[in-house]
């Protein structure tokens, strides 16, 4: 029988570690290089609505990356 073992922490396990870290910085820092230029344009409501618009960009990005429905398992 094989070693591999699904994880009930796995989701967890893997946004915690330095590889996630550094993709997620990635993902960051690509989103806020896409809005720098509305968001110095924009007025305060304009700013909020395009920070929230962000959150959900990068939250969407970080799903593809790392669902958290998904089944993980330790190799």
């Amino acid at each position: 029988m094989s070693d591999d073992r699904f994880v009930a922490d796995g989701h967890e396990r893997l946004t915690k570690s330095s590889e996630f870290r550094v993709a997620r910085s990635a993902v960051i820092a690509s989103v806020q290089a896409r809005y720098a230029d509305q968001l110095a344009a924009a007025g305060i409501l304009r700013r909020l609505v395009l920070r929230l618009r962000m959150r959900r960009e990068v939250a969407q990005e970080l799903a593809k990356l790392a669902p958290p429905d998904a089944l993980y398992f330790r190799t």
